[in-house]
C-alpha cells in the first residue's frame, strides 16, 4: 500500500502547486478572502522517504478535515509542499523560499532533525513558525517545536524495562549520522543515570551499508544482554539481517524514528531471536489492545477511522500520528486568530492540546511537549506490535 500511499500524496502535492499557480499567490499579506498557505517540506524522495511520505499523508489528511468543516473562519487551508529529497542542504533552499515569502507563516517538516535544524536557522530570522516532525531536537529557539518527545526521554521507558528484565550490559551498533550520534549520547547517558548499567561496546558503519556483520561479531564478543540500533529507516534491515544470521538472541531496542511499517514489513523476516522492542506509542498497537484507560483512546480510533476512509489502509504508526497532531495544533492557532508565525507559536506553547500521541504541553524552554510511557512494545512475525511490558 506504500506506493498507493505515494501517488495520493504527490496527487494532493501537485493539486496545490496548480492551485497556487493559478490562484497567481493570491494569498499574499492582506489578502483575508483568499487561502491561508501553510509550508510543507518533507522527504518525498530519497532514503527517508519512507518517513517523510505517510507524514505528508497525515499532513493532508488534516488539512482535508479542517477545509470539509467550513476551513478556518471561511478561509481554506491550501498546503504548499517542497521534496527535502532526504538532504538537509535541499531542505534548506526550500526553507529560504519560504522565508522570501510573506504569506506563509508556519512550515511543518521535515522527518530528520538535520533537515530541522537547517530549516530552523532561514526560517527563524524571518519569522516563519516550524513544526519539525523528528525527535531529535535542535537548539531551542521561540519559534520551533517538536511533533516528538525527546530522545532525551528515553530513559523514561528504556531504565525500567532494564531492570524488569536484568538487564546491565548494553551495546550499540550505530551509523555514522545525526541518528547515530543521538543514539550513542542515549546509551551514555543511560550509564550515568544508572552506574548498574554498562555500554560494552559501540561499532558504527555508514548509512545505507548492506552488511555489517563485522561489527555485529565484535559487538557479540562483548557478551551484551541487549543491542540498542543506532539507525533510521532502512539501514535497520543489515542491522536484524546481521542479528538473524549470527545468531545473536538478546533483543534489539529501536529508537521511535525507526518505528515505520514500510521499513518494519522488510525486517519481520529477518526478525532478531531475541525480538525487536520500542518504547510505548500506544496507537502502534492493534485497536484490540489499547487499553481502555487510555485518556485519548477515542482520538486514536477516530484517527485511525478517517485514515482508513482515506486511504484504504490502517495508519502505519506513530510518525503519521505525530504529523497529525502538529498540523491541528497549528490550525487550532489559526482558528484562534493568529496569523503570524510569533502569533502561532505563542498559540502553540500556551495550549494544553491533546492528540492521537497524547496530551501536549509545552513551556518557554520546552519545545517538545510530549512525554513517554514507562512500557515497551515487542515487534511480532505478525507484523505488528504487541506489548511487552509496561512499568507499575
Amino acid at each position: 500500500m506504500r506506493a498507493t500511499y505515494r501517488n495520493r500524496a504527490l496527487t494532493l502535492t501537485s493539486s496545490a502547486a496548480a492551485l497556487l499557480l493559478a490562484a497567481g499567490c493570491s494569498a499574499a499579506s492582506g489578502d483575508d478572502d483568499g487561502p491561508i498557505d501553510l509550508g510543507v517540506i518533507i522527504e518525498k524522495t530519497g532514503p527517508l522517504a519512507v518517513l517523510g511520505l505517510p507524514e505528508l499523508d497525515a499532513i493532508n489528511l488534516a488539512v482535508k478535515q479542517v477545509n470539509q468543516a467550513g476551513g478556518v473562519r471561511g478561509r481554506t487551508v491550501r498546503l504548499v509542499v517542497r521534496d527535502s529529497e532526504s538532504q538537509p542542504a535541499v531542505a534548506a533552499a526550500a526553507a529560504r523560499e519560504f522565508a522570501r515569502r510573506k504569506d506563509v507563516p508556519a512550515v511543518l517538516g521535515t522527518a530528520t532533525g538535520a533537515g530541522c535544524s537547517a530549516m530552523n536557522a532561514i526560517l527563524e530570522p524571518k519569522g516563519v513558525m516550524q513544526f519539525c516532525l523528528s525527535p531529535i531536537a535542535t537548539r531551542v529557539q521561540p519559534l520551533i517545536f517538536w511533533a516528538q518527545g525527546s530522545l532525551d526521554e528515553y530513559h523514561v521507558f528504556l531504565t525500567p524495562y532494564f531492570a524488569h528484565k536484568g538487564m546491565t550490559r548494553i551495546a550499540l551498533v550505530r551509523t555514522a549520522d545525526a541518528t547515530g550520534d543521538a543514539m550513542e549520547k542515549i546509551a551514555r547517558d543511560l550509564t550515568v543515570r544508572n552506574p548498574k548499567i554498562k555500554l560494552t561496546g559501540v561499532e558504527t558503519f555508514q548509512s545505507g551499508a548492506t552488511n555489517v556483520q563485522t561489527q555485529l561479531i565484535r559487538l557479540r564478543g562483548q557478551r551484551p544482554d541487549v543491542v540498542i540500533a543506532g539507525a533510521s529507516g532502512a539501514n535497520l534491515l543489515p542491522i536484524t539481517q546481521g542479528m538473524n544470521a549470527l545468531g545473536m538472541k538478546m533483543p534489539l531496542v529501536v529508537g521511535h524514528g525507526a518505528v515505520a511499517h514500510s521499513v518494519l514489513n522488510l525486517v519481520k523476516g529477518s526478525m532478531v531471536p531475541g525480538g525487536m522492542v520500542a518504547g510505548v506509542h500506544w496507537v502502534n498497537l492493534p485497536v484490540a489492545e489499547i487499553p481502555a484507560s487510555v485518556p485519548n483512546r477515542d482520538t486514536i480510533l477516530k484517527f485511525r477511522a478517517a485514515w482508513q476512509a482515506t486511504y484504504g489502509a490502517k495508519p502505519t504508526g506513530h510518525s503519521e500520528a505525530a504529523a497529525f497532531d502538529a498540523t491541528n495544533q497549528i490550525l487550532d492557532a489559526l482558528k484562534g486568530g493568529a496569523g503570524t508565525g510569533k502569533e502561532i507559536a505563542a498559540h502553540v506553547e500556551k495550549s494544553r492540546s491533546v492528540g492521537v500521541l497524547g496530551s501536549y504541553t509545552y513551556t518557554k524552554d520546552d519545545h517538545q511537549g510530549l512525554g513517554y510511557f514507562p512500557g515497551m512494545l515487542r515487534f511480532g512475525t505478525d507484523g505488528q506490535f504487541h506489548l511487552e511490558y509496561l512499568a507499575k
